[in-house]
């Protein structure tokens, strides 16, 4: 019996490492360089590490959730800093192109502060500005897919966002995001609240108000009073 219960646990942990292998996945850098570098899966990333070389076109490298993403002079977690960076200073890092689509304004400015949140490496300026901008937000955590943003112009952008790890230990990691934007229709608003106060109904409510309490009083108190007093004195 001992020995069909270590087989049967030895076959459920051989089963959970194979579902990580699967659910891991393998991508390619299509770019190059250590900033925006845009990967196979569409995917684009900003480096991790300022000690390592930059990808190459054709590195390999396997996706991970963002709790990879380290400091790499704590080992502290930078998974939800970073994804409070570009989610909640959204207009400072991102600038669109007229037609919906987002691209990053100044891929120094934001390979700058992701190594000082990784590496402690100075900044100043506006740098200086997004950092506090960023440590300020007090909200709910951000999670690795699915958070959606609604900007004043009703712009709708929702977020994914993954770490690539490279399979080569002189090649950095990647902090990657992936942005899916929409728009927010404005007919169901406009017209939904015009309905429900309609003139038709304010009218019947009036009507049926001022016809009501006319009747009844009318009736009742011209009837009964006036018989009662007028008999008893007569006996």
């Amino acid at each position: 019996m001992k020995k069909i219960v270590c087989l049967m646990l030895v076959m459920l942990l051989m089963l959970a490492q194979t579902v990580f292998v699967v659910s891991a996945g393998t991508e390619t850098s299509v770019g190059s360089g250590d900033r925006d570098v845009l990967f196979s899966n569409g995917y684009r990333g900003f480096c991790l590490d300022v000690n390592k070389h930059g990808a190459s076109s054709g590195n390999s490298f396997t996706s991970s959730d963002t709790s990879a993403a380290t400091s790499n002079k704590t080992n502290a977690d930078v998974s939800q800093i970073l994804k409070v960076l570009f989610t909640q200073c959204f207009d400072d890092i991102f600038v669109d192109d007229g037609n919906g689509n987002f691209s990053v304004k100044n891929t120094n400015t934001v390979q700058a502060i992701v190594w000082h949140l990784t590496e402690g490496q100075y900044i100043w300026g506006e740098m200086s500005t997004i950092v506090k901008k960023a440590n300020a937000y007090s909200g709910d955590p951000i999670p690795d897919t699915g958070y959606t943003l609604v900007r004043e112009d009703g712009t709708t952008v929702t977020f994914y966002f993954m770490v690539m790890v490279s399979q080569d230990e002189t090649i950095q990691d990647f902090f990657a995001y992936k942005l899916v934007t929409g728009k927010i229709s404005d007919e169901s608003s406009s017209e939904e609240p015009s309905e429900e106060p309609s003139e038709e109904s304010s009218e019947e409510l009036s009507e049926e108000s001022s016809e009501e309490p006319s009747e009844e009083p009318s009736e009742e108190p011209s009837e009964e009073p006036s018989e009662e007093p007028s008999e008893k004195p007569s006996e």
